[in-house]
């Protein structure tokens, strides 16, 4: 049954103070700005947590090279990156093609 706020059982809404709504917003963008990693040193978050390459001294010469010792994708700085294993010029080189 409808219930205006008119009838004996209607309860009015509670209204969330506004400090616990600041609170909850400068919370969600401190874990927000802690997960990006902003202001680190540029690279993605998922390249903190893969296993290092092998150490090599010269760039590898194809892709297929860096992936079967599973150094791929390789990054700008990282021994075995060279600028011919990066397409798009962004720093990352053997990355996977990405999807649309």
């Amino acid at each position: 049954m409808f219930r205006d706020r008119f009838s004996r059982r209607y309860r009015p809404r509670r209204r969330r103070p506004f400090g616990e709504t600041v609170l909850t917003l400068s919370l969600l963008t401190f874990l927000v700005v802690l997960a990006s990693d902003w202001g680190g040193p540029g690279r993605p978050v998922q390249a903190l947590f893969r296993k290092p390459p092998v150490a090599v001294s010269e760039p590898f010469p194809n892709c297929g090279a860096a992936r079967a010792v599973g150094a791929a994708p390789v990054y700008r700085g990282d021994p075995g990156y060279g600028p011919h294993l990066d397409g798009d010029a962004d720093g990352i080189g053997c990355e996977p093609p990405r999807r649309f």
